[in-house]
């Protein structure tokens, strides 16, 4: 799969994810399991420390988010987990896509409700989107703790870390 060079993404990752999609005869990922707040973001060649920090301080307001991942469900070519509650990674998107309003999210291609979800795979045939399915369905409920968020970028071939925004570091008292 060929990425677009520069291209940002803020992503949410679900490590306990991990074990599941990574099995034989799931297809293999360019990017760890996570929840999308944003893609696109702002491009790497116009990224500033002012849209990082701003970035940050955002998610220094934002508690942990204690997900559960129960049901499979289908876009179009895409199998996925919905995550449980839905609503804090609705809230940070919103939040996001608000502050940097040029970059809506997708695009803009699916207008402004978006459908949080893990994506499991894409773009394969529904034989394999079944198999898969029905394999880990029962390896279900998943639960994870999410703490933090990634700023991810495309190098042309793979998905890379560039930074990393811890959650709640804004709620936590003080200590003496």
């Amino acid at each position: 799969m060929t990425l677009p060079f520069g291209v940002t993404g803020v992503i949410i990752p679900v490590l306990a994810a991990e074990p599941l999609l990574d099995r034989p005869g799931v297809p293999p990922r360019a990017v760890e399991a996570h929840v999308t707040v944003l893609f696109p973001w702002v491009p790497m060649d116009r990224l500033t420390d002012e849209d990082e920090r701003a970035l940050a301080a955002m998610f220094a307001d934002t508690p942990p988010i204690d997900v559960r991942l129960a049901e499979f469900r289908h876009f179009p070519t895409v199998l996925y987990l919905r995550p449980e509650p839905e609503e804090p990674f609705r809230d940070l998107t919103r939040r996001v896509a608000a502050r940097w309003p040029d970059h809506p999210p997708y695009g803009g291609e699916f207008g402004d409700d978006i459908q949080p979800h893990l994506t499991v795979t894409m773009d394969v045939s529904d034989e394999i989107q079944n198999f898969v399915e029905n394999e880990l369905s029962v390896e279900l409920p998943l639960r994870d703790r999410l703490t933090e968020a990634w700023l991810v970028h495309s190098d042309g071939e793979r998905w890379l870390r560039r930074a990393t925004f811890p959650f709640g570091t804004a709620l936590r008292p003080e200590s003496d």
